[in-house]
This record gives C-alpha cells, structure tokens and sequence, in this order.
C-alpha cells in the first residue's frame, strides 16, 4: 500500500505533467504559428506582427489583472465552498471587461484610420479589437480548471486549440492567403471553441444566472477590483518595462529589427509559457496552504520555487545559447535572421531574469501584496524612460537588449529588498498565518 505522502507527490506529479502538457500545447501552438509567419511572410510584415501583438499582450496584462489574477487568489479563499457559482460570475465579468476593451480597441482603429496611419496597423487593430473576447475567453476558462486544480482539463482545451488554430493556419499557408491579420481571427475561432470545451467539463454547461447570482455580482467586482487594481497598475507598468520593447524598435530603429528581436525571442517563448503554466498550478496552492498548512511547509514551498525556477531556466537557457545559430538556420533560412544571432546571448539572460520575477511575484500575489509588484513594475518602467531609451538612441539594437536586461534586474533587486524586508521585520507570519500563534520563522 501507498502512504499518503505517496499518493500526494504522485498525485502532484499528475498534476505536474499535466500542467506541462497544457501549456505545451497551448504556447507550442503560438510558437509554431510564429515560426510559420516569419518563414512564409515578409522580414517587414513580420515585424508588423511583432510590434502589434506586443500591444495585444499589454492590453491583455490589463484584462488579466482585473479578471484573472484576482481569481487565481481571492477564489480559492473566499468562494472555495461555491465555486461553481463563482466560476458563472466569472464568466460574465469576463464579457464586461472584455468587451469594454474591445470597444475601446474598435474605437482607436477609427482614429488610426482617420489620421491615415499606415493601413497594416489599421487593419492590425481592428482584427485584435474584435477577436480580443473570444481570444481571452479561452484564457479565463483555463484559470478557472486550475482554480480546481484541475489542469487535465485545460489539458484536453489546449490539445483542440492547438489542432483547430495551428490546423487552419497551415490550410492557409497551404493556398498561400496565410496573412498577419488573420492570425486574430483564427485564434479567436480556437479559443472560443476550446473554451466552451473546459467550461463544459468542468460543470458549467449553461448560465441561467439566479436572484443570488445576479446579487453578487457587484460584491464580486468590488472584491476583484480591491485586488486587482494593484495588479492592474504593475501589469501597465509591466507593459511598459518589458512589451514594449518590440514598438520601441521598431519605431526608433526598423520594423525588419522589430522582427529580428521577436524571431529571437520565439526560442525562449515556449519556456516561459510554461512558467506562466506552472505559476497558474502553484498559485492556488500556495494560497491554500497558506491558510491551511504550517509554516515551514509554506517557508519551504517558496524556497523550492525559487530553487527550481533558477536551476531549470538556466539549463534552457544555455542549451538555447549553445544551439541557437542552428535552431535559427533550420527554421528561419534568412539572411537577416542569420546575421544577428548575436542577441540570443542577451535574450537568454533575460529569460533567466523573468522567471525569477515571476516566482518572487507569485509569492506576493500569494501573501496579498499585490502593492509590492506595482512597484517593482514602476522603478523598471522608470528605468525604461531613463536606461533604456537612451541606450536605444546611442547603441541602437544592442542598446535595447541591455536596456531590457537592466530593467529585469532592477525587477529583480526591488523584489529582493522587499522580500528581505518582509523577513527582516518578521511580518509575514502576521499576515499569512493570523490565527496561528507560531512563529513563521520557527524550525
């Protein structure tokens, strides 16, 4: 017979591999969609791409923290007895939110259009704005299996994402109408689909929203707004530390560079993602265990995050380092790809660093110091404006690459202090464990 400590690790080990799994084939379709676009499409076009999805991922950093985050830490405290109930207000926050966005996308496409901006990006805009419900939709019904810890089901939606956004993008490559433009549209299509899949088994199979339903909705979004305006505000400044740096070179440099910073940074996107995956899994956990468990398992739980998040960024990183001119004949077979391998280096440093960030970050979102992530996010997005652009101005490309790592370290270096400053005047214990009379710290 198994002990129970046994059944525990191998149950997290299923849960593990799942998450893995998930994330695999969620981000690997992204990932070869990208591959494919910059091999069938133009060095400038792709480019285009890159600055314009860098944008899409700063608008949905702001969804996230108003819709997501809050539900990957306030679900399992507060609405672990009803979660159904909390998963159908989810949903219609989600459309709230979301819509909102994509009204305002929709309204600033008519103004690019009216100041007869180039019409790549007018078109670029109107695509993102419309598909930007039914993209996100997906997004939610994933952080809602791992709300249940159940990653087998976001699993089973990332497998039909991927088969019904890569398989229809390859249709088009096939008849040669493969467009950037497209891309939104195919992915919304996949995401909406998918979505309604994970809804679907894990219970919500319609939304006839009761007297109570409708009740508390707005305690709901008073409860995710307390929170998530503080992520909110970092998830702005985020944008501007790190996403922006596809516009930034491509508007101060060329759309081609802005394709070449993306081309490269496409080894690295599969891992991270799979960071994001793993923070999706441990964080309801730790918000668990935070009430629930003692304090050394949760002191521990940290430092294996932390540990592991190192060892296993640093292991990719360097086997990117050491393969990347290869990896980058083998997929791109152009020149201008070719001639700046040289940034892998610097992307790869980088990548350490953002791991790192997110695990410290985890670990406040956990505590409820979402505060402390807003303003790690503010120094390094001060630090964009004061290192980064006018490294840019003085050393061009390699200059973006260092800004870029500088702002992370910062990140990183604020994230520390104040960590060591929670430890230094013990005061985690209080607001971790307020009803446990033992000293965090204790052996």
């Amino acid at each position: 017979m198994t002990s129970t400590g046994e059944r525990t690790l191998i149950g997290w080990g299923k849960r593990v591999s799942y998450t893995i799994l998930d994330q695999g084939f969620f981000s690997g379709a992204n990932f070869i969609v990208s591959l494919l676009l910059a091999h069938f499409i133009s060095v400038s076009a792709y480019g285009v791409f890159s600055i314009t999805y860098s944008i899409f991922l700063f608008v949905a950093g702001i969804y996230s923290s108003l819709v997501l985050e809050p539900i990957n830490v306030l679900g399992p405290k507060n609405h672990d007895n009803d979660l159904l109930l909390y998963k159908k207000q989810a949903i219609k926050f989600h459309f709230i939110i979301a819509g909102i966005i994509a009204f305002l996308g929709l309204v600033f496409t008519l103004i690019l259009f009216l100041l007869r901006v180039q019409s790549d990006y007018v078109q670029m805009a109107f695509f993102i704005s419309i598909s930007f419900p039914f993209t996100l939709f997906f997004w939610l019904a994933r952080q809602c299996a791992y709300l249940e810890t159940k990653p087998k089901i976001a699993f089973l939606g990332s497998f039909v994402y991927a088969i019904i956004y890569v398989g229809n993008f390859l249709v088009l490559t096939n008849t040669h109408k493969a467009q950037v433009s497209s891309v939104f549209i195919i992915m919304a299509i996949a995401s909406t689909f998918s979505g309604l899949l994970v809804f679907y088994l894990i219970g919500i199979k319609h939304s006839n929203y009761s007297l109570r339903n409708l009740i508390q909705t707005p305690s709901i979004f008073k409860e995710n707004w307390a929170f998530g305006k503080w992520i909110l505000f970092a998830s702005i400044a985020n944008g501007i530390s790190s996403l922006m740096y596809s516009p930034l070179i491509g508007f101060a440099l060329s759309v081609e560079m802005a394709a070449v910073f993306r081309g490269m940074q496409n080894f690295f996107l599969p891992f991270t993602q799979v960071v994001t995956a793993l923070s999706l899994l441990i964080t309801p956990y730790l918000s668990r265990i935070r009430f629930t468990s003692t304090n050394k398992k949760f002191k521990n739980s940290i430092y294996c995050l932390l540990l592991i998040s190192l060892l296993i960024s640093v292991i990719y990183s360097v086997l990117i380092v050491i393969f990347g001119n290869t990896i980058c004949k083998v997929v791109y077979n152009n020149v201008i790809y070719l001639q700046n391998t040289w940034i892998i280096p610097y992307i790869a440093f980088s990548t350490i660093l953002i791991t790192l960030n997110s695990a410290l970050g985890v670990l406040f979102r956990v505590i409820e110091k979402p505060n402390i992530v807003l303003y790690e996010k503010i120094i390094a997005a001060i630090a964009v404006f004061l290192i980064s652009i006018p490294l840019v101005i003085l050393l061009k490309m390699k200059g973006a690459l260092i800004g870029l790592n500088i702002s992370l370290l910062i990140e990183l270096i604020t994230l520390l202090v104040f960590g060591y400053f929670q430890l230094r005047q013990r005061k985690l214990h209080e607001e971790i464990f307020p009803k446990n009379s033992k000293a965090f710290f204790s052996d």
